[in-house]
């Protein structure tokens, strides 16, 4: 029994080396995490160029307000719709293995977008961000429910 006890010991000797690799190699991935694993208060990048993309140059940016209240965000969103002015608005989720971003765009000919920005989408370490983007017949701000910004597709 003593002999079984020493061997399983080894055992884990043996392996030690390979479990500080591990967490080395883990520790020096999330150092070394990619920029558009973004968490800031602002858009990361590949989403703001999209939306500058989608809305144009002379839009109205919503989330310029910084920390402001969504529902404000969302009010200025609302008002361009109604104006027939380009906008862009964008508001940050953070869960607790992905930050995700849910935007809008309207551009000066009256398209409306919906675009989507995740950092994690299948939720495993290794995972590469993406953003994706669909036109919207209408679009729909609602705090009260998920998705806060939904995109009525056209049919």
């Amino acid at each position: 029994m003593v002999k079984f006890k020493s061997a399983r010991i080894d055992d884990l000797t043996k392996y030690s080396h390979v479990m500080i690799m591990v967490v080395a190699a883990f520790i020096l991935f999330h150092l070394s995490w990619p920029s558009e694993a973004y968490a800031g208060d602002f858009p990361p990048p590949a989403l703001a160029e999209k939306l500058a993309l989608l809305a144009g140059p002379d839009a109205t940016r919503c989330d310029d307000a910084g920390d402001a209240e969504n529902e404000i965000l969302f009010q200025c969103a609302e008002h361009a719709i109604a104006s027939s002015q380009p906008f862009s608005v964008a508001i940050r989720l953070t869960g607790t293995d992905t930050t995700y971003w849910s935007a809008a765009a309207g551009s000066q000919d009256g398209s409306l977008w919906e675009v989507i920005y995740d950092t994690n989408p299948s939720g495993l370490i290794a995972d590469t961000p993406w953003l994706k983007s669909q036109r919207c017949k209408e679009l729909r701000f609602n705090l009260a429910r998920f998705p806060y910004i939904l995109c009525v597709p056209w049919v």
